[in-house]
C-alpha cells in the first residue's frame, strides 16, 4: 500500500481540478463513516440538492462506490469518466494507484454531473488518503476511532486519531463524533482547534414512546446553544445512535454556521426534510437482513454485517444478543444461538474479534473471500488459520473453500436443529459481504 497525495494531486491538476467544482463534506473514522455519509447524503438529496456520494470499498462492482442522488452511477457514466482519468494518468505518467484513479474518477463524475454537494468517505486514514485533496470543504467529520490498520496509521489510538484528523482544514468546520477512547477525543479536539470551529457530538437516546426514533442533541458550536431534534433511525445497531448524532450535527453545522450560503447554495433543509432523509437512508451490508431465496438454502434470511475489527465485532455481538434475548426477532422466529459464517482480512486482530463474537453454544464456518478488484494489497486469512484461532473458545468450527460451500454446509446442518433454530450471521469483512451480494444477484 503506497499512501501519499503527490500523485493524485498531479493527476487532478491535469484533469482541471474537478474536486474544486462542488461543495464537499469529508468524513473519516474507523467505524461508522459509511453510515454517516449515507445519512448526510440522503438528507441533502431529499432537501433538493444535487448530491454526489463516494464510499469505499465497493460491494458488487467498483462503480457502486459512486452515487448521484442516491443511485449508483450507470456503467456508461463510470466507463466514460474512467477512460478520461486513465488516459490522463498514462499521458502524464502520474503512476497513480487504483484507489487514486477511482477517487479521481469520482471527482470527474461529480463535476460532469454538476453536483451541488459531494459527501466523500475517506478510504484509509485521512492525512495521506487519496480523498484528502479538497482545499475548502464545508465540513470535515471524524467518526468513532478504534485500533485498526496499525501497520499504516500507527500503534496506538492517539497516532490513529492524528492521522484521521489530517483531513481537518483551517477554513472548514469540524464535527467530532462520539468517541469511546478519551485519548482519541483529546487528540481530535487538539487538532480541531486550528479549524474554523468545531462541535463534539454525543450519542442520541432512543425515544421510549416512539420505537425506532431517537432524540439527537444538536451541539451549538460557537454561534448557537444546544437543542434537540427527534429523528427516525432506520439502520440497526446501538452504535447508530452515535452515527446518527454525527450525521445530524453535520447537517446542522451547514445551517447554523451559514456554510451553504457562503458557498452560494440556497438553504433548503428543514426538520421535515431531515426526518425524511433519515427515514429513507439505506446502507446494505451493515446489520442488514437479507433473503437467501436465490441460493435455495434451508434458512430464508441471513444477518449480514461487515464488522471487520474489534470495535465492530463487539457492536455486532451486542446486536445479536438482543435477537437471542427476544427483544428483537425476525418472522416470529426466536433463535437461541448463532451459526456464523466468517472471513477476515490479513492484519486484523482475529483472536480478539472471535473472542468477542463467539459463545460456546455457537458454531462457525470459516471461508475466504474473493480478491477485491483494484485492491492487490488485500488478502483473506486462510480458513484453516481462522479455525486455529478459534480453538479454545468452545465452539464447533468448520471450514469451507468458498462462501457458497460454507452457506450450503450450514444449510445442510440446520434441519437437524429443528427444535433449536439458529440465527445465521455472515461477518468479518466487507469483502465477504460483497461476495454474498454477488451470489444473491
Amino acid at each position: 500500500m503506497d499512501l501519499g497525495l503527490e500523485r493524485v494531486k498531479a493527476l487532478l491538476r491535469h484533469l482541471g481540478n474537478p474536486q474544486d467544482a462542488f461543495a464537499v463534506i469529508h468524513v473519516a473514522g474507523t467505524n461508522g463513516k459509511g453510515s454517516v455519509c449515507a445519512y448526510v447524503a440522503s438528507i441533502l438529496r431529499v432537501s433538493g440538492y444535487k448530491t454526489g456520494r463516494f464510499n469505499s470499498p465497493h460491494l458488487v462492482h467498483v462503480r457502486d462506490s459512486v452515487q448521484l442522488n442516491g443511485q449508483t452511477i450507470s456503467l456508461e457514466t463510470y466507463e466514460q469518466a474512467q477512460t478520461q482519468v486513465r488516459q490522463a494518468n498514462e499521458r502524464f505518467d502520474t503512476q497513480c494507484t487504483d484507489f487514486e484513479l477511482l477517487t479521481a474518477t469520482a471527482m470527474v463524475i461529480f463535476r460532469e454531473a454538476n453536483v451541488d454537494i459531494a459527501v466523500v468517505e475517506v478510504g484509509l486514514g485521512g492525512r495521506l488518503d487519496a480523498t484528502n485533496v479538497f482545499t475548502a470543504p464545508l465540513v470535515c467529520a471524524i467518526t468513532s476511532i478504534a485500533m485498526d490498520h496499525m501497520n499504516v496509521l500507527g500503534p496506538d489510538i492517539p497516532s490513529i486519531a492524528r492521522e484521521k484528523a489530517g483531513i481537518f482544514k483551517s477554513n472548514a468546520f469540524a464535527v467530532i463524533g462520539p468517541q469511546e477512547a478519551d485519548r482519541a477525543l483529546e487528540e481530535l479536539v487538539s487538532r480541531a482547534r486550528s479549524t474554523k470551529g468545531y462541535v463534539i457530538c454525543r450519542p442520541g437516546e432512543w425515544l421510549a414512546e416512539r420505537p425506532g426514533w431517537a432524540s439527537i442533541t444538536v451541539q451549538g458550536g460557537y454561534l448557537t446553544t444546544a437543542s434537540t431534534v427527534s429523528v427516525p433511525i432506520p439502520l440497526n445497531g446501538e452504535y447508530q445512535l452515535s452515527n446518527a448524532a454525527t450525521g445530524i450535527n453535520i447537517i446542522y453545522a451547514l445551517i447554523q454556521q451559514h456554510l451553504l450560503l457562503a458557498r452560494g447554495l440556497p438553504l433548503l433543509i428543514t426538520e421535515d426534510m431531515i426526518r425524511q432523509g433519515m427515514a429513507e437512508t439505506r446502507w446494505p451490508g451493515r446489520l442488514s437482513w437479507e433473503s437467501t431465496s436465490a441460493l435455495k438454502l434451508s434458512f430464508s434470511h441471513i444477518l449480514v454485517d461487515g464488522a471487520h475489527n474489534v470495535q465492530a465485532a463487539a457492536a455486532l455481538r451486542e446486536f445479536v444478543d438482543t435477537l437471542l434475548g427476544g427483544t428483537r426477532h425476525l418472522e416470529g422466529v426466536k433463535p437461541t444461538r448463532v451459526c456464523w459464517i466468517f472471513g477476515m482480512t490479513q492484519g486484523k486482530d482475529v483472536e480478539e474479534s472471535l473472542r468477542l463474537l463467539l459463545r460456546p453454544e455457537d458454531d462457525i464456518t470459516f471461508v475466504p473471500f474473493s480478491q477485491p478488484e483494484g485492491m492487490p494489497w488485500i488478502h483473506a486469512v486462510a480458513p484453516e488459520s481462522l479455525s486455529n484461532a478459534a480453538q479454545g473458545l468452545g465452539v464447533h468450527a468448520y471450514t469451507a473453500s468458498t462462501l457458497l460451500e460454507g452457506l450450503q454446509t450450514i444449510s445442510s446442518r440446520i434441519p437437524s436443529m429443528e427444535n433449536d433454530q439458529p440465527l445465521v450471521c455472515l461477518a468479518g469483512s466487507l469483502y465477504l459481504v460483497a461476495d454474498f451480494y454477488r451470489l444473491s444477484l
